[in-house]
């Protein structure tokens, strides 16, 4: 199972996510970075893990109030090599295409940002393996978006993650009911888990439920996992 950092941008800076309440959302405070800065975090982490992708969520774009894409580039530029996945909000075509062309990278349809179906059919057919869904469920745990995307299983990328904002940062565990049904349908897509994910038992529940990969976050800034114990579980 692939273990993924998530990487919260707001005005620059790493911030700390917290049950999906983006406007109280404060800089990161982490054991393996001295600041907030995206740079600085991004090498924290790869000291801890070699890591091979990242989850980046441009919180500014996402809340349309401006977007980090100067600090996105930097950071892939720095660390050539690595994966990364861009959750910017997009719910335009010509926002994702120029993502993934002029990076190489995937973008994620996050279904709260969607109005309809057309923006998610006609992304996976021009860059299938560049678009993974997101199943975005709120602090309320209510999904959020056009509730025909949960539905329509004909346009899922290959790749879909179940993101339970109100588990995010609140050390609650994973939101395993949702995930269990999630499985039964995905029709052997690729599920990733995110929020709520606070210890090697939840990766070991969720590797035994067949899940591809888990996001993670604060687990890993507050000392959670040790790098050995990582290295073991992946090793696995």
């Amino acid at each position: 199972m692939e273990l993924i950092p998530v990487i919260d941008i707001l005005d620059n800076r790493i911030v700390h996510a917290h049950m999906g309440l983006r406007k109280s959302y404060r800089p990161l405070v982490s054991r393996l970075s001295s600041t907030s800065d995206p740079i600085d975090v991004v090498r924290g982490l790869l000291s801890f893990y070699p890591f091979r992708t990242f989850y980046i969520a441009d919180i500014n774009s996402i809340l349309k109030k401006g977007n980090n894409n100067a600090i996105i580039k930097k950071i892939i530029q720095t660390f050539e090599g690595k994966k990364f996945w861009l959750d910017n909000g997009a719910c335009y075509v010509n926002q994702a295409v120029s993502w993934i062309r002029d990076f190489n990278q995937s973008i994620v349809v996050g279904s709260e940002s969607q109005k309809n179906l057309k923006f998610l059919s006609s992304l996976k057919k021009i860059f299938f393996n560049n678009v993974i869904l997101s199943l975005d469920f709120d602090s309320k745990n209510k999904f959020m978006g056009p509730k025909k995307i949960l539905k329509t299983h004909s346009i899922w990328p290959e790749k879909i993650i179940l993101m339970t904002l109100s588990r995010v940062g609140s050390d609650k565990g994973p939101d395993l009911e949702k995930i269990q049904d999630l499985m039964k349908i995905s029709d052997k897509k690729k599920v990733y888990a995110a929020g709520g994910i606070r210890s090697l038992r939840d990766l070991n529940i969720l590797r035994d439920l067949n899940v591809s990969g888990s996001l993670l976050a604060t687990a890993l800034h507050n000392g959670n996992f040790t790098s050995r114990a990582i290295k073991d579980f992946s090793s696995k």
